[in-house]
Formats: structure tokens, C-alpha cells, sequence
């Protein structure tokens, strides 16, 4: 049988309804609560008391990342990514010669603490994409729209956010303009 995994919040609640366990190097008592906020921090990654820096535990993303090319969204509202948004996400990329399996496309708006360090080790990417994500949430300094930028030996470029280009042929355009080199 297959292992289950599971981080919705609701299956979660449903399915433990006495105290749990992290164990981890170290053991800690996580108490169950109908608190979302409760629940949101013990699915987290787990914060490493020696150097103080997040470690990457498991990040969900939709692909394979057969290219180690990390895209990063920020949708509150959906788990992975609105199909819409994924339908343009998947063009623009196969205009790459790139498909879904060769990317790495994961909901920030789900890891509060993750830092481009977690990111970095747990995807082992050497292109980075924020879409519509704000550098500094991950730790990087601000990066100015469509300039791709280089640190720790990962091309990183920030740009607008996928509703925006949606809605925008310039924007799209100013994006496209920059990806065709990146």
C-alpha cells in the first residue's frame, strides 16, 4: 500500500483526533486544536535551533523537476495552482521547450518560513521564477522586475504576478522578452 500523505487542513483535523508527534532529531508534543493558525505552524518547516535558518522538510509543488527550474506563485485561495493559471504557465514554458515535468512549480503562500536557503537545498535549482512574489519574502534582496539577477550559482528572476500578465499583453510581453534568454 501506498504511504498516505496528507498537509489539508481539514483531513487533518478529521482524521487525528488525539496528540501528535514530530519526532525529528528531537521530540516535541503537538496538541491537536480546531485552530487553523495551530495547525498551519506544525505543517511549517521546521526551524533549526543551532543556525536559526529554516530547514526544507518537504514542500509540496506540481512537477517533476527533471530540470531543477523552481517557479514560485502566490495563491492564498488554492492549494497548488489555479488551472487557469497553470494552462498559461504551461505555454509560455513549452515555448521553452520545456514541459510540466521538467519544472518545479510550488505555492509559497503555504510556507511562511521558507527562505530561498530551504528552497535552494530542497529543489537543487539552478533557475529560480517569482511570479508575482516578492524577493524579499524568501530572503533575497529586492530584485527590480524582468532583470535576472545570479546568487549562490541560481539564475533568479522576478516578474509580475500570472493574473497580472493574464490580463496585460505589455506585461506579458516584457516577461516573455526577458524568459526567451533566461
Amino acid at each position: 500500500m501506498p504511504e498516505l500523505l496528507s498537509r489539508e487542513h481539514a483531513a487533518l483535523r478529521m482524521l487525528f483526533t488525539e496528540e501528535l508527534y514530530v519526532i525529528n532529531d528531537h521530540v516535541s508534543k503537538v496538541p491537536v486544536s480546531s485552530n487553523i493558525q495551530e495547525i498551519e505552524k506544525a505543517t511549517d518547516p521546521i526551524l533549526d535551533d543551532d543556525s536559526k535558518k529554516v530547514v526544507a522538510t518537504d514542500f509540496e509543488y506540481l512537477g517533476d523537476n527533471n530540470k531543477y527550474f523552481l517557479i514560485l506563485i502566490s495563491d492564498p485561495i488554492h492549494t497548488r495552482i489555479n488551472s487557469v493559471h497553470q494552462e498559461m504557465l504551461v505555454k509560455i514554458m513549452s515555448a521553452k521547450k520545456l514541459e510540466l515535468r521538467d519544472l518545479a512549480i510550488v505555492n509559497i503562500s503555504r510556507y511562511h518560513k521558507a527562505n530561498f536557503t530551504s528552497l535552494k537545498a530542497f529543489f537543487t535549482c539552478n533557475r529560480l521564477v517569482l511570479f508575482g512574489v516578492d524577493p524579499t519574502l524568501i530572503g533575497l534582496p529586492a530584485i527590480a522586475l524582468n532583470k535576472p539577477e545570479q546568487k549562490n550559482s541560481v539564475h533568479i528572476m522576478a516578474t509580475y504576478g500570472l493574473e497580472e500578465m493574464r490580463n496585460s499583453p505589455e506585461k506579458k510581453r516584457d516577461f516573455w522578452n526577458m524568459m526567451k534568454t533566461f
